[in-house]
């Protein structure tokens, strides 16, 4: 069957692997690196015991929001600030600490009343592709959304008319450079998978770098700053726990190279569009 890439609209895949524990093969597009799952899959996120592991994220991830919102402020001083699947708007509340006016969009009808209660954060469930709005956001901010859904394209489009001028669209995602390694050696050695977020039911996409750098090409947009995104922020972590070397390793990778090998478990993409919605 003929498939196109959602990044480069490339038609050249590789097969790479098949695993045991979750649905679908995965193969990488040839042009730009974009990884896909083969294989429809379907993940409710409206679930309640979604709404509880987030629950239990958003109480451990105060570091890594706080560095993230320290970032953006190092591109864009704070304004308005739009998280699209802000779950329980903790991310958002870190925001509005910081000075900035804040809106979240989830499409799980639990998230707006918990984060009213909880930080007095304005959510909406509403679907972010159809909203009406323009010229509304500084920032739009997606966390760990584009590897969860086939396409990307439409909400950056989405994106380009919400956003004022100057604004920038901010986005994590796993990162396949680190994922690579055990892909090949699963392909090459039949070693198994380790766990890992990148292989988990919910991703369906996963990025590089480079694969970021193609699509902001691909839809007129540039890459502002791409950084890896400590996870091992996110708990407590000892200072000899596999997560913190990790994470230290990553780091001092991306300092020893200017920013230009990023090999951390997840990446922080700032995106500026190079001409303003029409």
């Amino acid at each position: 069957m003929e498939r196109t890439c959602e990044v480069c609209l490339g038609q050249d895949f590789i097969f790479l692997f098949r695993l045991d524990h979750v649905p679908g093969s995965y193969s990488q597009c040839r042009r730009c690196g974009l990884v896909r799952v083969d294989e429809t899959r379907a993940y409710d996120y409206t679930a309640e015991e979604y709404i509880e592991t987030l629950g239990r994220q958003a109480m451990s991830a105060d570091r890594l929001h706080q560095w993230t919102i320290k970032r953006i402020e190092q591109h864009h001083v704070p304004g308005t600030m739009v998280e699209v699947g802000c779950s329980t708007g903790t991310q958002l509340a870190v925001a509005k600490k910081h000075g900035w006016r804040v809106l979240g969009f989830d499409v799980n009808p639990d998230c707006p009343p918990i984060a009213w209660h909880l930080h007095r954060v304005e959510v909406r469930c509403e679907n972010f592709l159809e909203l009406q709005e323009r010229s509304i956001a500084d920032v739009i901010l997606m966390s760990q959304l584009i590897d969860l859904v086939p396409d990307p394209r439409p909400f950056l489009q989405r994106s380009l008319h919400m956003l004022k001028l100057g604004g920038l669209v901010v986005l994590t995602a796993v990162n396949w450079n680190f994922a690579a390694p055990f892909a090949w050696m699963a392909a090459h050695l039949r070693t198994p998978i380790p766990t890992m977020d990148h292989f988990g039911r919910e991703h369906v996409r996963l990025y590089s770098p480079r694969t970021m750098h193609v699509l902001a090409e691909q839809l007129g947009w540039r890459v502002r700053a791409i950084y890896d995104n400590p996870t091992d922020y996110v708990g407590h972590r000892g200072i000899f726990s596999a997560r913190k070397l990790v994470g230290n390793a990553g780091r001092l990778v991306a300092l020893a190279t200017r920013q230009r090998h990023l090999i951390g478990m997840n990446m922080l993409v700032i995106l500026e569009p190079l001409t303003p919605a029409g």
